[in-house]
């Protein structure tokens, strides 16, 4: 089955009622923003663009690794590509120490560019209270190439593309009976993922694939938009509806919304 066939459920409405007799399994990810930078200190636009972590970023990291909540039972383990992320998912999972120092570790961590953070364009690098005509001047007067600029629909495509290379993969396994890690519940098995990515990739993801599960309180930032913190986790099911043993559609369910871990 196509990825393209397999995502076209990520625009439905996630309160669609579902047989869940028709849900043998639940792909379970684990949505990360990576830990603080100093872009994100200084109120400076990433977008692709990227950043050292600051030394609260790391110290937080490196604590987060003695959590189990945010580092043991995943079935698989991704990050970006963009050296925040890759940097975080290292320290948090223990694969290295602040001082760059490869620890023992026996996690599989797969790099993935799908993973990266929304292209802001010519608002990348330059201040947050730029608007987006500001940002086009300033970039004119200095005579610096404009960075590629990503619609929502471009970034939410790679994700659903992500998504459906993991539950094509979740469903060999569990087609198989393979013994991998993954645990059950209420009569089904639960592929935990660990996805170490960016702020406006998870709040696109979220309003997009559970926005209709959110709740009245939520936290927003002075723009209005769903607040992402660093190191905070969502948690989002995938269940994907089988006919015959092919994947006919997939749901979304929200589990839990940018939890940290302290």
């Amino acid at each position: 089955m196509s990825s393209q066939s397999a995502g076209s459920a990520l625009l439905n409405n996630s309160n669609d009622a579902i047989d869940d007799a028709a849900v043998p399994f639940v792909v379970r990810l684990h949505l990360i923003r990576h830990g603080e930078t100093e872009a994100n200190v200084n109120e400076i636009v990433l977008g692709q663009g990227d950043s050292p972590l600051t030394d609260d970023g790391l110290a937080l990291a490196v604590r987060a690794s003695q959590s189990d909540n945010f580092t043991r039972g995943f079935w698989r383990y991704y990050c970006s590509d963009l050296k925040r992320a890759h940097r975080s998912a290292k320290l948090v999972l223990g694969m290295e120490d602040v001082g760059g120092n490869e620890l023992n570790s026996n996690v599989d961590l797969t790099v993935d560019a799908r993973l990266r953070e929304v292209a802001k364009g010519a608002r990348e690098g330059l201040p947050k209270s730029f608007s987006l005509e500001e940002a086009l001047a300033a970039r004119k007067k200095s005579g610096s190439v404009i960075p590629k600029l990503e619609t929502l629909e471009e970034a939410l495509n790679r994700v659903d593309e992500w998504i459906g290379s993991l539950v094509r993969d979740a469903n060999e396994e569990y087609q198989s009976q393979s013994t991998c890690q993954a645990h059950g519940t209420e009569g089904r098995k639960i592929y935990d993922v660990f996805a170490m990515t960016h702020s406006a990739l998870i709040r696109t993801t979220i309003q997009r694939m559970v926005g209709s599960e959110l709740p009245d309180h939520y936290s927003r930032t002075r723009e209005g938009s769903l607040s992402i913190p660093n190191l905070s986790k969502t948690i989002i099911d995938i269940l994907p509806v089988f006919d015959a043993r092919q994947i006919i559609r997939r749901k979304a369910r929200l589990v839990k919304l940018t939890e940290c871990f302290i």
